[in-house]
């Protein structure tokens, strides 16, 4: 039991740190994707987050990943 308890920890741990992984890539590949940007990113509302989403499609020139996606939106959905 002690063992097959380790087992699932260790696979537990990498999973997460797969995760961890995707979510890091996401956020480096969303500011790469900022800094060509041509809007002035602290005159941001959430209420423009289509129109993000849209100017860093056009930007990247393909679509967001699922990660990048979920990562935007979380940035907008954060309160401080």
């Amino acid at each position: 039991m002690i063992r097959e308890n380790l087992v699932l920890l260790e696979y537990m741990v990498k999973k997460r740190l797969e995760e961890d992984d995707k979510r890091l890539e996401a956020i480096r590949g969303v500011n790469e994707i900022l800094s060509k940007a041509s809007f002035n990113l602290d005159g941001l509302v959430v209420e423009n987050q289509a129109s993000v989403l849209k100017e860093l499609v056009a930007i990247k020139g393909k679509p967001l990943t699922y990660s990048e996606y979920e990562l935007v939106e979380e940035i907008f959905t954060i309160e401080l």
